[in-house]
């Protein structure tokens, strides 16, 4: 089994680039005697890409592990989803920003709140530090983990009143993580989102995030 050494997710793609290959193949035929080297293009190695975090590497770069090792990796996941258990669909709070922490496509996910912009970032490591939550978070995913419909990184204008449904700018990933109730408040701004959350006794405890 390959892995990405970024993420270690095995869930990787061949980049294959073959219209690009052809393109510079036809380019080549038209060069003087590019007909004894139009094949060159076919012979570069294939570079493979992530679909978790959108990394590109050389295969000779992927984590080649055996079942001995797989069977480590996924004793140590276990682990770690029994640390998050706790905090799963819980909201914290952090100088002032909001986070929620979710799992989905088999991913610990953080979603950051901000006063204009929602956004998810993947839970690398967790410790408890003197009896403070600290998340170790990445922001590096790919635009299938994006939350909204048409932007690249999931930004929601929350002064756009012209919006009635806002249900329905989320992706059909953002739907699975943040509910109908959640976007509309946090439509309203952060500070209602924030005072929504106190009243229901939903911001359960401070933690610390770490990039």
């Amino acid at each position: 089994m390959k892995l990405c050494p970024e993420c270690k997710s095995d869930s990787i793609e061949k980049s294959y680039s073959i219209g690009l290959r052809v393109v510079v193949c036809i380019i080549l035929l038209f060069i003087p005697f590019g007909i004894f080297f139009c094949w060159i293009p076919f012979v570069f190695p294939y570079t493979y890409r992530c679909k978790v975090c959108g990394t590109d590497v050389k295969e000779e770069e992927l984590i080649d592990i055996d079942w001995r090792e797989k069977e480590i990796m996924l004793e140590q996941y276990k682990i770690f989803e029994e640390k998050l258990a706790p905090f799963l669909d819980k909201w914290f709070l952090d100088k002032e920003q909001v986070y929620k922490v979710v799992k989905a496509k088999g991913q610990f996910l953080l979603l950051v709140f901000t006063n204009n912009d929602i956004y998810p970032c993947r839970i690398v490591n967790y410790i408890n530090e003197n009896g403070i939550s600290k998340f170790m978070v990445n922001r590096k995913l790919t635009s299938e983990f994006h939350l909204f419909k048409n932007q690249g990184v999931g930004i929601y204008d929350v002064n756009n009143k012209e919006v009635e449904e806002p249900q329905d700018s989320l992706s059909s990933f953002g739907k699975q993580v943040i509910s109908e109730n959640e976007l509309i408040k946090y439509k309203y701004g952060k500070g209602t989102l924030i005072e929504w959350l106190k009243q229901d006794g939903k911001l359960v405890e401070k933690i610390e995030i770490v990039n």
